[in-house]
Parts: structure tokens; sequence; C-alpha cells
């Protein structure tokens, strides 16, 4: 039953063919950054369509409580992430 959202590997990130260059620690975060809030753009919209519904069915009714916990679980990651490179920022003495 696809739903147009991408499938993941736990993390907040597609899974491809791993074929990709090796990220340094600063673009593989801000690509996991950019993933989580992907994701969490995807969620919003699958859980505004079962909203929609008068009435869900036990299937959506779990499925929406899957999706609401792990938009939660990436809006905690993406706030470790952010913070994590806010303090790294700092201590390095630029602001971006």
């Amino acid at each position: 039953m696809g739903h147009g959202l991408e499938v993941t590997n736990g993390q907040g990130q597609g899974q491809g063919d791993g074929d990709a260059a090796p990220e340094t620690g600063a673009t593989s975060a801000a690509a996991e950054i950019a993933a989580l809030r992907a994701r969490h753009t995807d969620i919003e919209a699958r859980l505004a369509e079962l909203g929609r519904h008068p009435s869900m069915t036990g299937a959506e009714q779990l499925e929406c409580a899957r999706l609401k916990k792990e938009k939660l679980a990436g809006k905690d990651r993406l706030a470790a992430l952010i913070s994590g490179r806010s303090a790294a920022t700092q201590v390095s003495g630029r602001l971006r």
C-alpha cells in the first residue's frame, strides 16, 4: 500500500545503493538534517490525509500512531543534530 513515502533505514535516510562519495561530518549532518526535514514533511502530509477520513480503519489507526511516533523521534534527532552542530560551531569560533 504505497502512499508516496520514502522507505528509510531507520536513521532518517533513504536506502540507496551505497555508491555515493564519502561525506565529511558536517556534510553528513547537513544531509541527515535535510532528509529528516523531508521525511517530517512527508509524515505530516500523510497524517493530514488520514485526518480527513471520517473514520479510520484499524490499520489506518495503527499507521497514524506509527507515523506520530516516527515524527516525534525524527524531531528529537533533528534537535540533537542542530544543537550539536551549534555547539561545534561556537567552539570553533565561527558563526553561520
